[in-house]
């Protein structure tokens, strides 16, 4: 699935997965299709996880270069949402495609980039090799129902990109407390309840997921720690990237 970041308010719910969440997200028909708006409807339209276009093209531009990423090269997304990190590559003159869960964000991907290869589906349902140069998931792990599905689609993006895969903006289970203590201070104890209750995030081990990848094949593999500026929750989450074997080239 999945769009980007923290979902606001207006989509909490007790009884809810994230999944069933993002999938019925209604998206305004009347809204344009720039960036700004892309980067809105992917959820980064609240204070504490806004992101301006600015910082969001310099975000993208870096991951452009660490990834090796031309014009010409294809890149793909898992948890694409409306396209806004796509949008980025697109501009770069990458073809680009995607994959999410839901068909609202999807629809405004496809009229945002109508060139791009955008799909409606579950995450692990990616099962074709070597379909581009890179594949990416921005902001999607979080919301992932278990470890295991997380490992599935690792290994999915593996089978799936013929150069590198990316993983950002992974919550560290190391930074779990102090995550959820920034963010209850700044929506209050109650507030914080009523929107994320019965609604946790997925954290993860960076030790894990870096030997995970390593044994899927991927050398080098590394991690370091989310650099968005003005990203609340950049201090409590962390970037994972693999390369394949010079072979698979």
């Amino acid at each position: 699935m999945m769009a980007a970041a923290e979902e606001p308010a207006r989509a909490a719910g007790n009884t809810r997965s994230w999944q069933d969440i993002w999938a019925s997200r209604s998206i305004p028909p009347d809204g344009s299709h720039g960036l700004a708006d892309l980067i809105a409807a992917d959820g980064y339209d609240n204070s504490y996880a806004a992101i301006s276009v600015q910082r969001w093209r310099d975000h993208a531009a870096r991951w452009a270069g660490i990834l090796g990423v031309r014009s010409g090269d294809v890149v793909y997304e898992i948890g694409c949402g409306a396209g806004a990190f796509l949008a980025c590559f697109r501009e770069m003159g990458c073809a680009v495609g995607g994959l999410d869960v839901s068909a609202a964000l999807v629809g405004l991907a496809r009229r945002a980039i109508p060139d791009g290869n955008f799909r409606v589906g579950e995450a692990t349902v990616l099962d074709a090799v070597g379909i581009a140069d890179v594949v990416v998931a921005n902001g999607s792990f979080l919301y992932f129902p278990s470890l295991e599905y997380a490992y599935q689609v690792t290994e999915a993006m593996v089978r799936a990109a013929r150069r590198a895969v990316a993983i950002l903006d992974l919550p560290d289970e190391t930074r779990r407390s102090a995550a959820i203590a920034a963010r209850q201070a700044e929506l209050g104890v109650a507030e914080y309840t009523r929107r994320y209750g019965g609604l946790d995030h997925r954290y993860f081990r960076r030790e894990d997921m870096t030997r995970h990848l390593t044994d899927l094949g991927c050398a080098p593999v590394w991690t370091d720690d989310v650099r968005i500026e003005g990203y609340g929750n950049a201090g409590f989450r962390f970037d994972l990237v693999g390369f394949k074997a010079a072979a698979d080239d």
